[in-house]
């Protein structure tokens, strides 16, 4: 999975925990005339007899293949191998899964945001916050309001009631389509799309993008681009240390030479941990804040990972050389960092070797601030040596 596909999983995972309380009591459906010979809603209210009653809470569900046929007065958070909603949510819902079908008897009266391989929309529901491989809004499947979409192809058979944003690479539409998209319809794709006339109700906006494979120029300028802004953190980590917390230097690189096993026990289980004590601390109603907290100070502490790891790599060095000095100090921490940085980007193990970076590093950082035993610094060891050699 590439960087902007994690970046967009951690993304989506957020935009669920913080948005857990958010419901759609305040949009108007849709309006949908009496006269129509097949009206969805009226179906549904012509079927709310053979409907289940309506569960009062929010859904919480994930498996292997999750089916919602119930009626949710609350928001839905759902993931698993293959989705199928044919029930109705009177709020949000919050999805991912490698398939997904909204069938057509699901009404879903709120926004959906959703994660996924495949996405077929057969159903009717107001705003659709979507990434997917492949997205097919159905013939029968109706958007109330707006769609927001980034796929690789966008099959569009059904009604956009107001605007689509969609950025593909395929945008398929039927050669006789009419009124499928009631507002503007403004996509960005390689190439322009067939779209028949008539279509578009209002205005088509259409951004080009290059599918050309970058130049080595431009790869060049983007590696150092990359490598100034790690650089430029890890300096001002590098000299906030050097300054302020010399001592804790020390820490780090007694950690690294003789705790490395627990740093890397540690590291692995605050790594895991953390972000799910986290998230379990934001879905109470009397500790969100300090879920929210605690995530912020994880998210700041992985950050930093490669600083931190450098520094103990640096000021190991340091000590290993007769003149120690801040400014040996501080060119051998930043030449740690670099050389660290430059494996990260070697191709299949620079993978491995970041995950290695951001998990030991992580290790060493929390030892080093919360370890209990207590473990003379690298300058009192030397000092002490240098005594008993006079």
């Amino acid at each position: 999975m590439s960087k902007f596909k994690k970046i967009l999983v951690l993304c989506f995972a957020l935009l669920l925990i913080l948005t857990s309380v958010c419901m759609a009591n305040d949009i108007e459906p849709r309006t949908v005339t009496q006269d129509t010979e097949a009206s969805p809603i009226a179906n549904e209210e012509e079927e709310n007899n053979n409907q289940p009653s309506i569960i009062n809470s929010d859904l919480y569900t994930a498996g292997n293949s999750v089916t919602i046929s119930d009626n949710y007065d609350g928001n839905a958070f759902v993931y698993g191998q293959e989705v199928t909603i044919t029930g109705q949510i009177n709020g949000d819902l919050f999805v991912a899964g490698n398939t997904i079908n909204i069938e057509e008897s699901a009404v879903i009266y709120g926004s959906v945001f959703a994660f996924a391989n495949d996405l077929k929309l057969n159903g009717i529901v107001y705003d659709v916050y979507a990434y997917a491989q492949n997205f097919t809004l159905e013939s029968n499947g109706i958007i109330q309001r707006d769609l927001r979409l980034l796929a690789n192809t966008f099959n569009l058979n059904g009604i956009i009631a107001r605007d689509a944003h969609v950025t593909a690479n395929s945008i398929v539409l039927p050669e006789n389509a009419e009124g499928l998209v009631e507002g503007n319809f403004n996509y960005t794709s390689v190439e322009e799309a067939n779209i028949p006339e008539g279509a578009v109700l209002g205005e088509v906006n259409f951004t080009k993008t290059s599918g050309a494979s970058p130049s080595v120029k431009q790869i060049v300028l983007s590696y150092i681009n990359r490598f100034v802004n790690v650089f430029i953190y890890a300096l001002v980590v590098v000299l906030f240390v050097t300054f302020f917390a010399r001592n804790f230097a020390d820490k780090l690189s007694n950690s690294l030479s003789k705790r490395y096993l627990a740093s890397a026990g540690v590291g692995i289980l605050a790594t895991i941990f953390v972000p799910v004590v986290a998230v379990v601390l934001m879905l109470t109603a009397y500790l969100t804040y300090i879920g929210i907290a605690l995530l912020t100070i994880y998210c700041l502490m992985l950050s930093i990972t490669i600083s931190i790891l450098g520094i103990a790599v640096g000021n190991y060095l340091t000590h290993k050389m007769k003149n120690q000095t801040k400014l040996k100090f501080i060119l051998l921490s930043l030449a740690s960092v670099a050389v660290i940085w430059l494996l990260q980007i070697i191709p299949y193990v620079g993978s491995w070797i970041s995950i290695f970076t951001v998990v030991f590093g992580f290790g060493l950082l929390l030892i080093s601030i919360f370890g209990k035993k207590e473990i003379k610094t690298t300058t009192e060891n030397n000092a002490e040596n240098s005594t008993e050699n006079n």
